[in-house]
């Protein structure tokens, strides 16, 4: 069976890792659609360093943006596994009066199967640009999604939940499109039946129908992921 081989970096990459997707999941950012697509992420590194195969699914998370005097700064993580490899990177976009406003990558990791990892650390060069850069780790660790501000993009061609339409209009892509939907009278952002009573748990706030969530529950267990959606 086809794995990764992991150093001390790499393995200090993918527990931070780790436990950015436990937050996120804990957090209930996601919207019923991508909530699938989480549980992919979770199940491949749930078997690392095993590689499983037929994965391809990209997450970004972004920060509010935060203002330091008169410079303003927002962060995102990225996690994207494309079949064999896996690319992990941290980033944000700066904004000065005295110079514009530029991106920036804080660190880049990317690895596959029976190969060494290629890790970039850019920190000390951005700690010069972004007032509050940090490493990976420490950014993680200090992350309060529950503060409010943050969103959650998610992108994955095997997850038809992201891909159903009402009224021509696609649903799922963005949690905008998701939340924009749930407004219209109570229809369920999948296919537009009335919205469950009482939501299962795992799926309170996101403005499924009770048909829609089973069948997202039955895709989850099949993963054997649904139990720790439950109860984180």
């Amino acid at each position: 069976m086809e794995h990764y081989d992991f150093n001390q970096r790499d393995c200090w990459v993918v527990g931070t890792t780790m436990q950015l997707l436990d937050k996120v999941i804990q957090s209930k950012l996601y919207t019923g659609a991508q909530l699938i697509s989480l549980g992919k992420i979770k199940h491949f590194f749930d078997r690392i360093p095993y590689w499983t195969d037929d994965i391809s699914v990209h997450m970004i998370l972004s920060s509010p943006t935060r203002q330091f005097g008169d410079h303003r700064i927002m962060h995102w993580w990225d996690i994207d596994i494309q079949d064999a490899e896996i690319h992990i990177s941290s980033g944000g976009y700066f904004e000065r009066p005295e110079t514009g406003g530029d991106s920036f990558t804080c660190m880049d990791w990317r690895i596959t199967p029976n190969d060494e990892s290629i890790y970039t650390d850019f920190i000390d060069d951005i700690s010069r640009l972004a007032d509050d850069a940090k490493s990976y780790d420490q950014e993680v660790h200090e992350m309060n999604i529950a503060q409010g501000g943050y969103s959650l993009d998610v992108s994955d061609e095997s997850n038809l939940f992201l891909d159903k339409t009402v009224e021509g209009k696609c649903l799922g892509k963005s949690l905008d499109d998701f939340i924009n939907n749930r407004a219209r009278a109570g229809q369920c952002g999948r296919c537009s039946g009335p919205v469950a009573d009482k939501d299962d748990p795992v799926f309170r706030g996101t403005g499924l129908c009770k048909t829609c969530q089973y069948e997202v529950i039955q895709e989850l267990e099949s993963m054997g992921v649904f139990d720790f959606l439950k109860n984180s």
